[in-house]
């Protein structure tokens, strides 16, 4: 039951996947699966992001009348930006994985008819 979602280079599901290959196998116990997600989920966030506030940095850097200054405040945003929205989309992952779980436990349980 891995995501089917493919937009690379901003594939947030590469980085847990490649990390925790069977982080979205339902028949495999992993111990603190749930932790597991959300980590995973706000790293590859950030690092996705990542890609997009480098340019900003070096714009900030160029623009700022101290280069550091326009830095710090570019890596600042980048993490209070990212790093709520990656947890976020863990806690997401883990919300529709154990969904998914309930649901296939139902369809085992359910008489054939």
């Amino acid at each position: 039951m891995k995501p089917d979602n493919n937009f690379p280079p901003f594939n947030i599901d590469a980085i847990p996947l490649w990390l925790e290959p069977s982080l979205w196998d339902e028949e495999i116990s992993l111990h603190h699966r749930g932790l597991k997600f959300i980590t995973l989920y706000a790293v590859s966030t950030v690092i996705n992001a990542l890609m997009g506030f480098i340019p900003i940095a070096c714009v900030s850097a160029y623009r700022s009348p101290n280069a550091i200054d326009g830095v710090l405040s570019a890596v600042f945003w980048w993490l209070v930006l990212s790093t709520p929205v990656g947890l976020l989309m863990g806690f997401v992952g883990w919300w529709d994985f154990r969904r998914a779980c309930r649901k296939l436990a139902r369809q085992k349980h359910e008489p054939h008819g």
